[in-house]
């Protein structure tokens, strides 16, 4: 991380420097303006900052969970649709994966007001319709599969067996759990998330 050669971005080369030059505080408000950015490479050098507590931590006034919030839902839009061949832009599988934390983590806290999940499903439904055969399997497999773990995920998304169009998709994300929990040693990325099995 030490190179800005690397960005074709001129915001992505700004976004580096801002966190490498400002010191003890970033501001946050700066940082809000980039999350709703359409430049993909801006978007990933943001998304490995806000990962790091160190850069996190010090961001003045710190960001809310909707900012967190709008940067994934932005960021891995643009991941899911385009495999891109970049150090810094993570895969469509990785997205995929990732968002499997991220979904957890909003399912088990309290404070976060349930609209937000119905929205992140609603997103889902979207990418996976407008999605060709290799975007849909990716959503199935890297991520789906592994929320269904959780009963109470796949009760929430059952509605979509009622559309002709996500009921593929439910169906067998739901099928690959239905044979994999008859098995201990069936690997989990819920337990591996420190989510048990339900």
């Amino acid at each position: 991380m030490e190179h800005t050669d690397e960005f074709k971005s001129s915001l992505a080369r700004n976004i580096y420097l801002f966190f490498h030059n400002q010191g003890d505080n970033y501001d946050g408000d700066i940082i809000r303006k980039w999350i709703i950015s359409s430049d993909i490479e801006a978007l990933s050098v943001l998304y490995v900052f806000l990962d790091e507590e160190k850069y996190f931590m010090k961001i003045k006034p710190p960001l809310s969970f909707l900012d967190y919030f709008n940067l994934i839902k932005n960021y891995f839009t643009l991941c899911f649709k385009v495999d891109h061949n970049h150090p810094w832009i993570i895969s469509r599988y990785t997205a995929c994966s990732d968002l499997i934390g991220w979904f957890m983590s909003f399912w088990n806290d309290e404070n976060i007001p349930r609209k937000y999940l119905e929205e992140m499903k609603e997103w889902l439904a979207k990418l996976y319709k407008e999605g060709d055969n290799d975007n849909k399997e990716c959503l199935v497999t890297a991520t789906l599969e592994h929320l269904f773990e959780d009963s109470g995920v796949l009760d929430f998304f059952s509605d979509w067996k009622n559309d002709p169009e996500l009921k593929e998709a439910y169906e067998s994300a739901k099928e690959w759990w239905d044979y994999g929990k008859s098995d201990p040693k069936t690997f989990s990325i819920l337990d591996l998330l420190g989510h048990k099995r339900k």
